[in-house]
């Protein structure tokens, strides 16, 4: 998930070195794009990237802790650039919204204390195997750059592989 945020994942086993796994995931980010001077100060320009993730995951142990780990998430963006503040384009507010489907395939390891469980994916790839916008809205009369940037952010959020790189986790099990 490329923003910050919540997951709640249950899991069950299989047999003894196999689990059915289900997340839920919910994350937000703010960035600060860039700063305009208007009216004697300085406007930064955020961006705000509001993602959900609904995942199926298969673990397979094939050690005492360490694991492969591969799944499908679906997952929903929706993004909005803030312009409210900017001279140019008062008012204006580019957004999209999408979904995307994305598999993935991590290995690590997890250890178990009693009820307590610590684990870590060492590293990993997460892929987009299906993408769609539902929709868009950019202003007619933005800059080239500011284009750009819209559409690098789409094709991020949406399009583009990301690796997974030490992703830690802690839970009980009962």
């Amino acid at each position: 998930n490329l923003a910050p945020g919540s997951n709640l994942t249950a899991g069950m086993y299989l047999d003894r070195n196999k689990m059915l796994l289900l997340e839920l995931k919910n994350g937000t980010q703010t960035l600060s794009r860039y700063s305009e001077y208007t009216n004697g100060a300085y406007q930064d320009y955020k961006s705000e990237v509001k993602i959900k993730q609904l995942g199926v995951h298969y673990k397979q142990f094939t050690g005492n802790s360490f694991y492969f780990r591969t799944g499908l998430d679906y997952n929903q963006v929706d993004f909005v650039f803030d312009y409210s503040q900017s001279k140019y384009y008062k008012d204006e507010k580019p957004d999209f919204s999408g979904e995307s489907l994305i598999a993935n395939f991590t290995i690590g390891n997890q250890w178990q204390w009693e009820t307590f469980t610590l684990g870590c994916d060492w590293i990993g790839i997460a892929s987009p195997i299906y993408y769609k916008f539902k929709s868009q809205n950019y202003p007619s009369g933005a800059s080239i750059y500011d284009s750009n940037d819209f559409e690098n952010d789409k094709k991020l959020l949406l399009k583009e592989a990301s690796a997974i790189l030490l992703r830690f986790y802690m839970g009980a099990s009962f």
